[in-house]
């Protein structure tokens, strides 16, 4: 058996050495969240002692650390390599322009050929007008002769202004032709300014060895991809069906054409170091800045990076980072770091982060000098909001129907074959998940957002309704996804369907459960609205102290033709002080949970129906308080 030999050696100088110019051909890609992991293949004629070769066209993005060089024969090694910039086009790119020059020139000498003849039609033109007045100033002239006088005119006439039209449309078109010919020699020019770089390495070989082939690899930023999933939801009794997909960019310098692309969803430039713990001192906390610092590579000018933090100083997981104006966004790690690529028509121009997280206050910042770190603040009000959550009827059978479509082994998910829809091969590792596509698949590099269908699966799921009348006058739809660890869902964005209809967008977050809990969009079908009623609001004084009562009404209506349960969830206000009692004084078919002050009402609509109810509760505190029902 043939053995892999591996090498990674000191760069070299090898501008005194002669070199081979040989083609490569990218073969394989892995694209992570940040960066892609590029596999090219060379065959090359190996002759006895040194061999020295070149490849062109390599992406200047690239890390230089990463490169790899591997033989297939144990008789070549490869004893060197070296990175180095292109700064004029290479021979190819020459020839094209060339090529394309040719081009532009012929169609230019026919549009002076062309615009000669415009010139003489025009003095045609204005001889001819100029006799026409002439012929319009004689007199004595037949009627008969007049007549044939103008006609001649006439026909002389539109066939000049018919010839000029011709030639005005040949001459914009050819206009058209030349435009494009100078665009793409611009293209060719800009793209071989500094834009491409080149591999130069060197192997000895003891024996000649004809059609040897050589793989190189080596990490190049500017590319990245992003998960992206349909959730369809068709009846309330039915699996939910999800569709993975994968939005996809580079814009690297290289083409990636016909290739065998692979997603993974770990982060290679993430510092692999395990942090040491320093002695703390009573009062003097420790600086663990340069450790998170170190976590991701030095940046480019097409990335921003960086941390989010609470007031505490803690790193806030899932914090959606966007770049305003566009769809480009990524969410923070488990520790609050963050990286994302600028799309290229954005580089070099003014760009706004926009910060954002359920319960703390969006933050924006001007995309300047990396690292940029934001601490974000807690927002009062949407700390203080209820949750209230409902579910739809589902029969046990059909919960264990939809559960049983899982058999047999993918990627660690059991699942039936006819349920499943796949497009890539799924192969969990231990620190990663990487997806590899069945079919080749080519990536141009135009920074482009490519958007590729991944798999589609039957997940079981509970469907709830969701309402909060207190805070949203709506009822909302909620599916809950049991086991969502199995399905190795990534965190990103979902598009929400419905019976057939698509209800809106949110972002798929990891969660510390064992349910994923992802809102369907509003029902207008249920209907709730709460109110309260004043008849019912009075104040009495007992003693020393006080007493407000207050009493809300909940109405809901379910206009469907299937019954449905609901929960609805409401609140008493909680007292924070010792001289203040709260207490309920009517719930009506609802718990009360004295802790949170959470009320719960499970609620059984029929189809077509309406169903009422009240709630009410006291404040007692003494006569010198001053006390508000603020909600």
């Amino acid at each position: 058996m043939k053995k892999t030999t591996f090498f990674v050696f000191l760069f070299l100088s090898f501008s005194s050495l002669a070199q081979t110019k040989v083609s490569s051909i990218v073969k394989e890609v892995t694209v992570y969240n940040s960066g892609a992991q590029v596999t090219r293949e060379v065959t090359v004629d190996l002759k006895k002692d040194e061999n020295n070769f070149v490849i062109k066209g390599i992406s200047p993005e690239i890390d230089i650390n990463s490169i790899r060089i591997k033989t297939f024969d144990e008789k070549a090694l490869v004893t060197g390599f070296n990175h180095q910039s292109s700064v004029f086009s290479d021979e190819e790119s020459n020839d094209k322009i060339i090529e394309i020059g040719k081009k532009s020139e012929n169609i230019t000498s026919q549009k002076r050929k062309l615009e000669i003849e415009k010139t003489l039609l025009e003095r045609q033109e204005k001889l001819l007008l100029e006799n026409q007045k002439v012929g319009g100033a004689s007199v004595g002239m037949k009627s008969e002769d007049l007549i044939k006088t103008f006609d001649y005119f006439e026909t002389k006439m539109k066939k000049i202004l018919n010839q000029q039209y011709q030639i005005k449309t040949s001459i914009d078109s050819l206009d058209k032709v030349i435009k494009e010919y100078n665009k793409e020699i611009n293209a060719i020019q800009q793209a071989g300014e500094n834009k491409y770089s080149e591999i130069v390495f060197t192997i000895k070989s003891e024996n000649y060895l004809p059609k040897s082939k050589v793989i190189i690899s080596y990490f190049v930023k500017n590319a990245g991809w992003l998960p992206n999933y349909d959730f369809i939801a068709s009846e309330l009794n039915k699996p939910l069906k999800v569709v993975y997909k994968s939005k996809i960019y580079q814009y690297s310098g290289e083409d990636w054409k016909d290739i065998k692309l692979t997603l993974s969803n770990s982060l290679p430039q993430k510092n692999s170091t395990v942090p040491e713990i320093l002695p703390w001192y009573w009062g003097q906390p420790n600086d663990y800045s340069h450790y998170f610092e170190n976590l991701l590579t030095v940046s480019n000018k097409g990335e921003v990076w960086g941390k989010v933090k609470d007031k505490e100083g803690a790193g806030i997981p899932g914090v959606t980072v966007s770049l305003k104006g566009t769809s480009f966004g990524v969410a923070t790690d488990q520790s609050g770091n963050f990286r994302m690529a600028i799309p290229p028509d954005r580089i070099g121009k003014t760009n706004e982060l926009i910060f954002s997280f359920i319960g703390f206050i969006s933050e924006s910042r001007i995309a300047g000098n990396n690292p940029i770190n934001v601490i974000l603040k807690e927002d009062s009000q949407h700390l203080d909001e209820v949750v209230v959550v409902g579910y739809a009827p589902q029969k046990r059978n059909n919960a264990v129907a939809a559960s049983t479509v899982f058999s047999g082994k993918v990627a660690g998910v059991s699942v039936k074959s006819d349920e499943v829809t796949t497009l890539i091969e799924e192969k969990e590792k231990p620190i990663s998940v990487d997806f590899t596509f069945q079919e080749k698949v080519s990536l141009l590099s135009d920074g482009k957002d490519k958007t590729l269908d991944m798999k589609e699966i039957s997940v079981p799921v509970d469907f709830q309704y969701v309402s909060v009348p207190k805070v949203d006058e709506a009822v909302f739809l909620k599916a809950n996804i049991l086991d969502y660890e199995k399905f190795n869902f990534i965190e990103g964005e979902v598009n929400l369907y419905f019976e057939g209809t698509f209800v809106g967008k949110t972002k798929l977050l990891n969660q510390n459960s064992d349910t994923l809990s992802i809102s369907m969009g509003r029902d207008p079908s249920l209907k709730i609205e709460r109110k309260q009623v004043k008849t019912f609001s009075k104040k009495q004084t007992f003693g020393s102290n006080r007493q407000d009562d207050f009493t809300y009404e909940i109405t809901l209506k379910n206009s469907k033709n299937q019954e449905v349960k609901v929960l609805v969830i409401d609140q008493f206000p909680i007292s924070g002080n010792k001289e203040i009692d709260v207490f309920a004084k009517k719930l009506s078919e609802g718990g009360f949970d004295e802790k949170d002050g959470k009320i719960k009402f499970d609620l059984l609509l029929k189809p077509l129906t309406d169903k009422k109810l009240t709630f009410s509760y006291s404040v007692k505190y003494p006569k010198g308080f001053v006390v508000k029902n603020e909600e």
